[in-house]
C-alpha cells in the first residue's frame, strides 16, 4: 500500500472520529487502542517494502562487476638527501641559532622551525633541512593551525525526561528519544484537549509517548509560562491542561506547570513548530517530579 492512501485512509479514520457523538470516560483508551492498530498495519507495511529492497539490494551486489579500465596516476617520489644520523656518546654542542629554535636555510636568512636544542648532526644541517620532501610548514601558524567553529547542537525532533524516584510515568528512568528511532507529530481534537494540542511520539515497537497541552478556556497557546496546569477532566476552564503519559501508564491527578519557548502556527490549526519544557507532578503538588522538554517541527 503506497504512503499516500494511508495518509487518506488515516484521513478519513479522523474524519469518522470526528464525527462520532462524545464518548464515555474510556473513549480516549478506545481511540488509542484503534490508532495503535492502525500503527503496527503501518509498521508492517514498512517493513514488507524493506524487505524488498534488501532482496534487491543483495540481487544487485551478487552481480559480478563490469570490467573497466586500470587508472595509473603518478603521485609525488619523496626522495631523502644526506646520510642517515648516527648516534654516539659524545654529542656535538648546537649551534647559537640552533639554541634558539632555528637553524639557518639559506643565503638570504630564510629559516626552518626546529626543536630549540637540537642537535646539529649529520643530517641535520641545512643539507637535510633543504632537501626535497624533508621540510612541511609548520602546524602551529598559518590556516592550517586554525581549528573549525563548533556551530554547537542543531534542534531537531527530541524528546528528553528526567524522572524521580518514584514517579510512575517514567518510573524514574532518564529518556532521551530523537530521529530516526522515533516518529514525531501533533494530533488535533478530538485526540488533543480542547484548545489545546496532542504531541505524539511513538514508535513500531509500540512506544507511545503523549504529552496534552491545553491553554486556559478562549485562550490559543502562545510563548510564555503556564501554572496551576492540571488534567483535561479537572480543569474548570481557568486552569491550563497538562498531561504526560506512557501508553497506557498516566496520572490520576495532576499537578504541573509548562513553558512554551517556541510555537509557529501551521496548517489545520496545528504548530508547524513547538518547543516546551514541562513539570508534572503525580497524585500531589510536592509528589516525585517527571521534567521534560520536547522540540517538534514539521516544518518542509
Amino acid at each position: 500500500m503506497r504512503p499516500d492512501e494511508l495518509e487518506r485512509i488515516e484521513a478519513a479514520m479522523r474524519e469518522r472520529v470526528a464525527a462520532l457523538p462524545p464518548r464515555p470516560a474510556d473513549g480516549w483508551a478506545r481511540v488509542e487502542r484503534r490508532i495503535r492498530r492502525y500503527r503496527m498495519q503501518r509498521a508492517a507495511t514498512a517493513a514488507g517494502a524493506a524487505l524488498a529492497a534488501a532482496l534487491a539490494l543483495a540481487v544487485l551486489f551478487t552481480m559480478p562487476p563490469k570490467p573497466g579500465p586500470v587508472v595509473v596516476r603518478p603521485g609525488p617520489v619523496t626522495t631523502v638527501t644526506g646520510p642517515a644520523p648516527t648516534t654516539t656518546s659524545t654529542t656535538t654542542p648546537p649551534t647559537r641559532k640552533a639554541a634558539a629554535g632555528r637553524t639557518p636555510t639559506g643565503p638570504e636568512g630564510a629559516t626552518g622551525a626546529t626543536r630549540a636544542g637540537t642537535p646539529a648532526g649529520p643530517g641535520t644541517g641545512r643539507q637535510a633541512a633543504t632537501g626535497p620532501g624533508t621540510t612541511r610548514p609548520d602546524r602551529n601558524s598559518g590556516p592550517s593551525a586554525t581549528a573549525p567553529v563548533d556551530p554547537g547542537p542543531r534542534p531537531g525532533n527530541r524528546l528528553t525526561l528526567t524522572s524521580e524516584a518514584g514517579e510512575p510515568v517514567a518510573q524514574g528512568q532518564p529518556v532521551d528519544l530523537t530521529d530516526p528511532e522515533m516518529q514525531f507529530g501533533f494530533l488535533p481534537e478530538p485526540y488533543a484537549p480542547e484548545g489545546g494540542v496532542r504531541m505524539w511520539i511513538t514508535n513500531p515497537t509500540p512506544l507511545d509517548w503523549t504529552i496534552d497541552l491545553a491553554p486556559p478556556r478562549g485562550e490559543s497557546l502562545h510563548a510564555g509560562a503556564y501554572t496551576g496546569a492540571t488534567l483535561p477532566g479537572d480543569s474548570s476552564g481557568r486552569e491550563p491542561v497538562l498531561r504526560v503519559a506512557r501508553n497506557d501508564r498516566g496520572c490520576d491527578k495532576v499537578f504541573g506547570s509548562f513553558t512554551i519557548h517556541r510555537i509557529e502556527p501551521g496548517e489545520e490549526g496545528l504548530p508547524s513548530l513547538l518547543d516546551v519544557s514541562f513539570v508534572q507532578h503525580c497524585g500531589t503538588p510536592d509528589g516525585p517530579a517527571l521534567r521534560g522538554r520536547v522540540w517538534i517541527t514539521q516544518r518542509p
